[in-house]
């Protein structure tokens, strides 16, 4: 990976960690309560976490 595909990759994931913090969230939180809100966050990322290299190696 070169330094533009990286600073591509990290301006995207900033963009996308800002919309979820200030759209999804305002939407969510109301529904799931304050004390659900972080276990779902945090099962999700779980989900998520093994499948991030896959894209890296298929390039």
């Amino acid at each position: 990976m070169d330094q533009t595909t990286g600073r591509f990759s990290l301006t995207l994931v900033g963009v996308l960690v800002g919309a979820v913090q200030g759209g999804l969230i305002r939407v969510i939180n109301p529904k799931l309560g304050d004390e659900k809100v972080p276990t779902w966050g945090f099962s999700c990322t779980l989900l998520v976490s093994p499948y991030l290299p896959l894209p890296a190696k298929a390039g």
